[in-house]
């Protein structure tokens, strides 16, 4: 498993707020329910159950445990606790 190359939080680059432009309400075209097109039940077609093939369980394969390869914790890279950053509750957006 030694395929993948360590990465490392140093290895991105900081961005910061200012670094992004601003972005306002009106940088974007208001969209009025008249400039939609009004769409009738009608104007849709009738789809059927009977439009669709019938799926069995025998239709898939079996899939045995046997089937995905062991992976053992020593196959796993070391990630230390040092090596992430500190992310603190007031750090997180919050969700409403």
């Amino acid at each position: 498993m030694s395929d993948f190359p360590l990465v490392y939080v140093s290895d991105f680059p900081l961005v910061y707020e200012s670094d992004l432009p601003l972005v306002y309400e009106s940088d974007f075209p208001l969209v009025h329910k008249s400039d939609l097109p009004l769409v009738y039940e009608s104007d849709l077609p009738l789809v059927y159950e009977s439009d669709f093939p019938l799926v069995n369980e025998s239709d898939f394969p079996l899939v045995y445990e046997s089937d995905f390869p062991l992976v053992h914790k020593s196959d796993l890279p070391l990630v230390y606790k040092s090596g992430l950053p500190l992310v603190y509750e007031s750090d997180l957006p919050l969700m409403y």
